[in-house]
C-alpha cells in the first residue's frame, strides 16, 4: 500500500486549498487543509493511511476550482 502521493499544481492566484481522497465507491478515506498557498507552481506530499490496493480519487479544491485525479495503489 502507498504511504503517501505527492501532487504537483500551479496555482493561477493565492487560495486556500483542500484535499480530499475517495476509494471506488465515494467514501472519503483522507481529508486535509493544505491551507493558503499563494499563486505559481507548488508540490505538495499527501501522506495516506494505509490503503488497501484499489482505485482511489484525489480531489484538490478552493472555493475558485476543484481538480480531481485517478490513482491506483498496488
Amino acid at each position: 500500500a502507498a504511504d503517501y502521493i505527492t501532487l504537483d499544481y500551479t496555482l493561477a492566484e493565492s487560495a486556500s486549498l483542500r484535499l480530499s481522497v475517495f476509494n471506488l465507491n465515494g467514501a472519503m478515506v483522507a481529508d486535509e487543509s493544505v491551507g493558503l498557498m499563494s499563486k505559481g507552481m507548488h508540490q505538495t506530499t499527501v501522506s495516506l493511511p494505509e490503503l488497501p490496493g484499489g482505485i482511489y480519487f484525489l480531489r484538490l479544491q478552493s472555493a475558485l476550482f476543484s481538480n480531481t485525479v485517478r490513482f491506483l495503489v498496488k
